[in-house]
């Protein structure tokens, strides 16, 4: 199986933020807000049409990471909730490995 590997690199000062918050487990803002939001998106692109989103959601449960992978634009999987944020993605579509590590600067 072919693997394909992008890496994301972040401040450490954002990557702490991130986890703090993701270990509090609680919403930044539980008065105002009624839906999920994207507290920070980070996208990867293969160029083959393949690319990745490692998102860290805010949701009325408290924060998580969500790593989609998409096919010319289309949503193709979907991972696991992540609750830890620095550390490696995989997904595995179409005999293709892809991986995305995330990392700090």
């Amino acid at each position: 199986m072919k693997t394909l590997t992008k890496k994301i690199k972040v401040e450490t000062k954002l990557a702490k933020i991130i986890q703090k918050h993701i270990d509090e487990n609680k919403p930044l803002d539980e008065r105002t807000r009624k839906n999920s939001r994207v507290m920070e998106s980070m996208t990867v692109n293969f160029s083959n049409g393949i690319e990745a989103d490692i998102k860290i959601v805010d949701t009325d449960t408290g924060p998580w990471i969500d790593a989609v992978l998409f096919d010319k634009g289309s949503k193709v999987l979907v991972l696991e909730p992540h609750y830890v944020f620095l550390g490696e993605y995989f997904f595995i579509y179409n005999d293709v490995k892809y991986v995305v590590k995330v990392s700090k600067k």
